[in-house]
């Protein structure tokens, strides 16, 4: 059933109608073509999903009447937060999508020590990125949409870190495991993901992380690429705390 995420109301109830316009609408109207009496999902910013029917679609306008309410199911108890050395290319674009499909609640790019790409319009880059964290949203069921943060320098998003019941970060030259990790953080409420860019993070970095209580951890005998490791890490942490 294709979702929404729209301003709706916590005081909306079965029966009321909700107004839809701008993209939506349009594609609601245009794209899907969609029919008085088909069904569609619009969902909220407190992960509440109203059930509703197409009642009427004009020029500019879609009303959609809520036949039923719950509660979305889809988000993780443990919250996680990537911070991403911006890569090259259309990577970040990659590890957006597949971040939010496997549950991330918010993104951080960071630039670091090793950061090559300059980025000219971050405006117009993080207006984009926030297009796909929305589509991926919707895609994949959530019951929210994952904000995308402007580019911050590394030691400028350590100010954000204290937020987070745990940060770790994942270092190529480490030995320790995320099972240790685990093992002495058994509930965390929220857990910070750090990934360098290609070529990592350079061990000046490290020393600074770790001065600021972030753990680092191995990913394992071999060496992942910028754009896997933070899936990677994401999808052990959904496995730990999820499954």
């Amino acid at each position: 059933m294709h979702r929404f995420f729209l301003d709706v109301s916590n005081k909306t109830d079965v029966g009321d109608l909700i107004e839809i316009t701008g993209e939506d609408h349009q594609h609601i109207s245009k794209v899907l073509r969609m029919k008085q009496g088909e069904n569609l999902v619009a969902c909220s910013e407190n992960e509440t999903e109203y059930l509703c029917e197409v009642f009427e679609i004009s020029r500019n306008l879609t009303i959609a009447k809520v036949i039923g309410i719950q509660q979305n199911q889809s988000e993780m108890k443990v919250k996680t937060v990537l911070y991403q050395g911006l890569p090259k290319g259309q990577k970040m674009e990659t590890i957006i999508q597949k971040c939010v499909e496997l549950g991330i609640d918010e993104i951080v790019p960071i630039v670091t020590m090793r950061t090559v790409v300059k980025l000219t319009d971050s405006n117009k880059k993080v207006v984009r990125w926030n297009k796909i964290s929305l589509e991926a949203s919707k895609q994949s069921g959530r019951g929210k949409v994952p904000l995308v943060r402007e580019p911050l320098d590394l030691k400028d998003a350590l100010a954000l870190l204290k937020n987070n019941t745990v940060n770790i970060v994942a270092f190529e030259k480490e030995i320790k495991s995320l099972k240790n990790v685990f093992s002495d953080c058994s509930k965390p409420e929220k857990i910070g993901i750090i990934i360098g860019p290609e070529g990592g993070f350079d061990e000046a970095e490290i020393e600074m992380l770790k001065d600021r209580g972030v753990i680092s951890i191995s990913l394992g005998k071999r060496i992942l690429r910028t754009e896997t490791a933070g899936m990677a890490l994401l999808s052990m942490i959904v496995y730990q705390y999820e499954l």
